[in-house]
Parts: structure tokens; C-alpha cells; sequence
């Protein structure tokens, strides 16, 4: 901001007694701008009665500070730390009486000076240096930067703050107060500042510096994402315009856009792996993706539970009503920043990474991105090279006989289900738009295609890509019965699927718990994933009773122990009526069982204990009503 280092200049050259203030809202960069651009202009000037002296900058947050103490205790550790840098030598410094701080500014500094324990004979030091002190750090060469004014505790109020501001002033100290003015609460704050601040300006930042900047400065040590990131700048920069200029946001998108393309450039972009060059095709959409979530994330627009809504593909946006008022939030934010819904491409692998959820896994992106782009040894398939030529720009350019063409080879390759289930909406929108040339009959059109879709649900693979997209099935109504037809039928598949997966889900579950019942406590502390099964999921309702308890009176007694445990602690976190039938159906067995065998064993114990305790979850819970 050119201007306001002319200001700064101004003030730095001139025999002052004000401060000035530097106001803007939150994120603007107007602290960043002091630490990266002001403070090495103010730390190269020199004072104004001796040119060999240059000012020495003192940043104070006032954050949560509650007195005027706490500002001078932190003024006196910069100040000190420009000769002094450990706390036995700030001792020494003082017991010596060759101090560094004039009388005047030990005076300024002195109730801050004393919160510091070990100095009880500071004050005597201090006064009796006097002009004996050699190479002082007087008053006219701080500068101290008074930061976060609206954010101070309200114990410190405006009053005492600017007072300690004017008795700085008053002793030829330059001071700067960077605040958000309009956040300040206090009343008397106007009638305050006009008594101290001559100079208030209004932070405009310019964007393509501050980006610069943060580049330059952020990533100076990391030479290669630097010279990435000067590819980027334009797309920063209308970033930081759609955000309101925050540029806080801007450096943590930034922060993880380093840790995953660090990884990409490693891994992927400087390999010989068959998919490199698509991958280095496509970084800037990978790198806006990365951006985009990890800057609506710091702003709290989305959070890992917007998951789901935000894989939605180009097909179940494309039948929403643009000017929809009711649009959903990831609708919302996507349509922010692409024009073009064929840009946007979903990695949960980075999504996950940004919101906290997990460590970036660059094999889950590698997936993914062969997925997103459709993949085979490194070149698109040759039914999405088609689809993607008649995108509709790329459409509308084609002459009538390739439009033809390429319209024909993707309906064929539709009808061998070479697709994904949430693709075949647009494939038949790209047959029936610009009023139908190829005159297709949409009756039958629809016919063929749920037939496709029938054949590319037999493929488990395109199924699991495919199965992402039921939220768009769900909320993309067709315009017509035949592309409604289409729609509930990819939904009606996508239901059967998941059923299937659930019941795979399920044995598998059930076949690990029954497997590990002789060494349930170990496995029940030390994975946790079957930990969460067996303790969220009703488990014994899913068990063959017949099965389970033949199992049960083959274990060892220690295993059963456990599991009279695992039942006392198991209902508060589970609903007793989802396994009240095998519960009792158990306990039955069991009462029948120790009736017929009562010898005095150790294993005929641990049963006994086990049943006791299925009789007390019972008596507890009572018998479900079921409605």
C-alpha cells in the first residue's frame, strides 16, 4: 500500500507528539502489511538527531491484555531483546548500572519493568545511571505498534489506554495503533483518539501486492512451490477478491495447498508414472479444488459433515434452476467460483485433509484422480473423450456432421454401460438439447438408456464411483418422463446396491466378532474399528442365536468375563430393543443350559455370572414394545 508508506515516512521524518491509527476490517492484511512491507522501512530509517541511529520497532498485540503493566512488561522484552537476549544477561545488565534504556524511558517502562522477578533494586540502578549510561536506547528512537485495539480485555479501558498513548507521545516515542475501528465498543473512543492520533488512515489493500507478498515472503525457503505459486497468482487474486480480501484465509488455504502439492510434485508430476502428464494437465483445477475448500473452510462456510453434499458431479447440478433461491449450500459455494460445473472435481482424499479429518493419503488422491478423469494407463477412455466433446461450448463449435458423429458414439457407448449410473441424465440431456436436432424418440431414448444403466450396474467398480452421486439422483428432478424415468431408476439401482453392501457390511462384521471371541478383549482394545462396530452397531441381532451360543460355551472363561463386561457398559450407547430379542432368547438357553449342568467349574461359574447379568439388562430394560 504505497500510500501508507509515504504516511509512515512522513511521520518517521518529522518532531511528533501524536500517534497515528491504521484502521480496516478483520483479515484485510493490514497486519501482515506492517510485518512484511512497514516494519523494514521503519527499522532502515534513521532518527531524525543522528543519522547513525535507526529506529528500533516494538510490536505489541493487546489482545486480552488487561493493563496498562502487561503493555509495558512486553515493551521492555523487545526493547531489551535488541541488546539483551537471555534472562541472566538482562540480570547482569542491570546489576552492572551499564543499562541500556534512558532514565526517561525506564520511567515510562517502569510499573512493567518490576513484574519481572529479581529486580528489586531496579529502580536504584535505573535513576542513578543518569548520562553514564553508554549506547542508550532513548525515547526518540522507539517506535512501538499497538495492534489488536478492539480485541483488548475490558478491564483495559479506552481511557487508560489512551493515556498511556499520550505519555508516550509526549516523550517523543512514534506510536501506530492497527485496529478495526468499526469493532470498537467504546463510546468515548472518538472523544479519546482525536486527543492522541493526528492521522487516521483506511487500510486499502492492493491485492496483487499483498498476494505477492505472501508469497514471496511465506515461501521464500520453498523455492519450487513459490515458482508454482507465481503461476497462480491470478487465481489468487480473485480468490481474495470473492472473500473479501481475507487474507488470514488466503494463508491457511495456502498452508495446505503446500503440504499436498509438495507431495503431487514429488510423487506424481516429476514421475514416469503413464498418468503424470495428465496430472500436470490439470494441477491449476486440482490446486483451485484445494484452494476453494480450504478457504470456505476457515471461514466456516463448510465442515466435514458437508462431505457428501460437496461430491455431487456436473449431472446432479445440471437439471437446478440457476436463480433457485432454495439452492443448497455446496451448490452455493461451487457456483462462487466455477463458471463451468465440468471444472469441478471432487477429492475427498483433500477434503478430509483440510477439514481435520485425516492425514492427506496420496494414494486415495491417485485414485481418485484416475477416476475423476477416467483413467486408463494414463489416457481418458475413449466413451468420456466423446462425452467431453460435447460439453456445450465444444458442441455448439462442432459442424452438423461431427455433432452427429460424436452424439451417436455416446449413446452407443451409453447402451453398453460403459458410464457411471449419475452420467446417464446428462447423456440423455446432451441428446435432447438445442431442440432435439438429431430428432431422437425420447420415449425410446430413455428405454436404451436405463438399459445401459441396468448393464453398468453389473460392474461393482463403476457402482462404487457411481454410488457418491444419490444425492444428486435425489434432488435433480427430470424436466420430462423420460429423463425422470432415468432418474428413479439410477436411484432405484443405487438402493439395491447399497442393501447388498450393507449386507456384505454385515457378514463381514459378524464373521470378525465370531472369529475373535476367544481373544475379544485383546482385539476389542487394540483395533479400533472393530472397537466401534461392536460397541454402535446391534451386533447380536445380526448373530445366528444357534451359532453364537455354541461358540459361547466353547470359550475360554476369561473370554467370557469379557463379555459380561462388554454387556453392563453396552446400552447407554446402544437401544436395548434392537437386541432385546436375542438378549432373552439367550438367557433362556442359558437358564436351560446350567440347569442341566451344575457341576462346580470355573467355566459353569463364569456362565452363571454371564447369565445373572442378561437377567439383570432385562429386568432393567424391560421387555421392548415394538411399533
Amino acid at each position: 500500500m504505497r500510500n501508507l508508506k509515504s504516511v509512515i515516512d512522513r511521520y518517521l521524518s518529522k518532531q511528533t507528539q501524536h500517534a497515528i491509527m491504521l484502521t480496516g476490517a478483520w483479515g484485510k492484511g493490514k497486519t501482515f502489511d506492517y510485518q512484511n512491507n512497514l516494519l523494514s522501512v521503519i527499522k532502515n530509517t534513521s532518527v531524525g538527531y543522528d543519522a547513525l541511529k535507526k529506529y528500533k520497532p516494538v510490536y505489541v498485540s493487546l489482545f486480552g491484555l488487561k493493563n496498562v503493566e502487561e503493555i509495558q512488561s512486553k515493551i521492555v522484552l523487545d526493547l531489551l531483546s535488541y541488546r539483551v537476549f537471555s534472562r541472566w544477561r538482562m540480570i547482569r545488565f542491570f546489576q552492572k548500572k551499564n543499562g541500556q534504556l534512558t532514565v526517561t524511558l525506564s520511567k515510562l517502562l517502569l510499573k512493567g519493568i518490576l513484574l519481572f522477578k529479581g529486580f528489586d533494586k531496579l529502580t536504584e540502578y535505573i535513576t542513578s545511571a543518569g548520562k553514564e549510561i553508554k549506547k542508550q536506547i532513548d525515547t526518540k528512537e522507539v517506535f512501538i505498534c499497538f495492534d489488536d485495539l478492539e480485541r483488548r480485555s475490558l478491564s483495559l479501558n479506552i481511557e487508560e489506554f489512551t493515556g498511556y498513548v499520550n505519555s508516550l507521545v509526549e516523550n517523543n516515542i512514534k506510536v501506530l495503533i492497527i485496529c478495526n475501528e468499526k469493532e470498537i465498543a467504546d463510546n468515548d473512543f472518538n472523544q479519546y483518539k482525536e486527543k492522541v492520533i493526528s492521522t487516521v488512515i483506511e487500510f486499502m489493500s492492493q491485492t496483487d501486492e499483498i498476494i505477492g507478498s505472501i508469497i514471496n515472503n511465506r515461501y521464500s525457503g520453498s523455492p519450487v512451490f513459490n515458482n508454482f505459486l507465481q503461476t497462480q497468482k491470478s487465481f489468487l487474486i480473485e480468490l481474495a477478491d470473492k472473500i473479501g480480501n481475507n487474507y488470514r484465509h488466503i494463508i491457511y488455504s495456502l498452508d495446505c495447498l503446500h503440504d499436498v502439492y509438495s507431495l503431487i510434485k514429488a510423487e506424481i508430476l516429476d514421475s514416469k508414472n503413464d498418468y503424470a502428464e495428465k496430472c500436470n494437465q490439470e494441477i491449476s483445477q486440482i490446486t483451485k479444488f484445494i484452494l476453494v475448500i480450504a478457504t470456505e473452510f476457515k471461514a466456516s462456510n463448510l465442515s466435514y459433515s458437508d462431505k457428501d453434499a460437496f461430491k455431487n458431479r456436473l449431472t446432479d447440478f445440471i437439471f437446478r434452476d440457476e436463480n433457485d433461491p432454495a439452492k443448497s449450500k455446496a451448490e452455493q459455494i461451487i457456483g462462487k467460483y466455477y463458471e463451468s460445473r465440468h471444472d469441478y472435481k471432487f477429492y475427498t482424499s483433500v477434503f478430509e485433509f483440510v477439514t481435520g479429518a485425516k492425514d492427506f493419503s496420496l494414494n486415495d488422491f491417485i485414485r481418485e484422480f484416475k477416476s475423476n478423469y477416467q483413467l486408463e494407463n494414463g489416457k481418458v477412455l475413449q466413451e468420456y473423450s466423446v462425452l467431453n466433446g460435447l460439453e456445450n461450448n465444444k458442441a455448439l463449435d462442432l459442424s452438423d456432421e461431427q455433432y452427429k458423429v460424436k452424439t451417436l458414439q455416446m449413446l452407443e457407448y451409453a447402451k453398453q454401460g460403459r458410464y457411471l449410473l449419475a452420467e446417464y441424465q446428462q447423456v440423455y440431456f446432451y441428446c435432447e438439447r438445442f431442440g432435439n436436432p438429431l430428432d431422437f424418440d425420447l420415449q425410446q431414448l430413455s428405454k436404451d438408456l436405463k438399459a445401459g444403466m441396468s448393464l453398468a450396474s453389473i460392474s461393482r467398480d463403476y457402482l462404487r464411483s457411481a454410488s457418491d452421486s444419490k444425492f444428486g439422483f435425489e434432488r435433480a428432478k427430470g424436466y420430462d418422463e423420460g429423463q425422470e424415468d432415468i432418474r428413479l431408476h439410477g436411484l432405484h439401482l443405487l438402493e439395491k446396491y447399497e442393501t447388498e453392501q450393507e449386507k456384505e457390511n454385515e457378514e463381514t462384521i459378524i464373521t470378525s466378532f465370531l472369529n475373535n471371541l476367544n481373544d475379544l478383549d485383546n482385539k476389542y482394545h487394540k483395533d479400533e474399528e472393530f472397537k466401534r462396530n461392536i460397541t454402535y452397531l446391534p451386533i447380536f441381532r445380526m448373530l445366528d442365536i444357534d451359532v453364537f451360543f455354541q461358540r459361547l460355551l466353547e470359550l475360554r472363561p476369561s473370554s467370557i468375563r469379557f463379555l459380561t463386561r462388554l454387556m453392563k457398559s453396552r446400552y447407554p450407547t446402544l437401544e436395548y430393543r434392537e437386541e432385546a430379542a436375542f438378549i432373552m432368547e439367550l438367557n433362556r438357553r442359558l437358564c436351560d443350559y446350567l440347569n442341566l449342568n451344575k457341576g462346580r467349574t470355573r467355566i459353569n461359574w463364569v456362565l452363571n455370572e454371564f447369565q445373572k447379568n442378561l437377567e439383570e439388562v432385562e429386568n432393567k430394560h424391560g421387555i421392548p414394545v415394538y411399533t
